[in-house]
């Protein structure tokens, strides 16, 4: 946003009288997140807030489904936690995480480490961790998912036609 453009100063003022410290806030677009700023907010930032929700209201519908499935099984609603970050309380311990695949700067390259941490954490658990990765970037998920197999197929040939393996 341009800093003179009058949608912008008017935002600005929103979030001061709603106690937002704007030097403070990383990401301006995050406040919008919250519905009675967002119904508040100049119409064009408003409008665009809302198309993105729907958005992502959409591609979330595998993640609903998983929840669904949850409290058919019986867990109880207060014991399923959300969070928007790459980041996870080391005191909590977990018995199943389902985590984007592109979580972290929309790359598996930064998520995968994320997740290792996760597992170390989880290693002196009651009880294993399970860990269910989901996208809405099915295409480029599956190319990978494809990629990993076939360099698991290829080790297994090598396997077969050598007696000793370096690993």
């Amino acid at each position: 946003m341009i800093p003179s453009d009058p949608d912008c100063e008017s935002y600005h003022e929103l979030l001061a009288s709603e106690g937002y410290d704007l030097d403070e806030i990383e990401d301006l677009a995050q406040p919008l997140s919250n519905k009675s700023i967002r119904e508040k907010a100049p119409e064009r930032l408003k409008n665009a807030a809302n198309k993105i929700i729907e958005f992502r209201y959409d591609n979330a519908k595998p993640i609903r489904r998983v929840k669904q499935l949850l409290l058919e099984a019986g867990i109880l609603e207060d014991n399923i936690h959300y969070y928007f970050s790459p980041e996870i309380p080391n005191e909590e311990f977990y018995d199943l995480l389902v985590i984007d695949y592109f979580l972290v700067k929309n790359s598996s390259k930064h998520t995968l480490p994320f997740i290792k941490k996760i597992l170390s954490t989880h290693e002196k658990a009651p009880k294993p961790l399970q860990v269910i990765l989901m996208s809405t970037y099915e295409a480029e998920f599956k190319s990978r998912i494809q990629e990993y197999s076939s360099r698991d197929k290829n080790f297994k040939l090598k396997n077969e036609n050598h007696e000793q393996t370096n690993v």
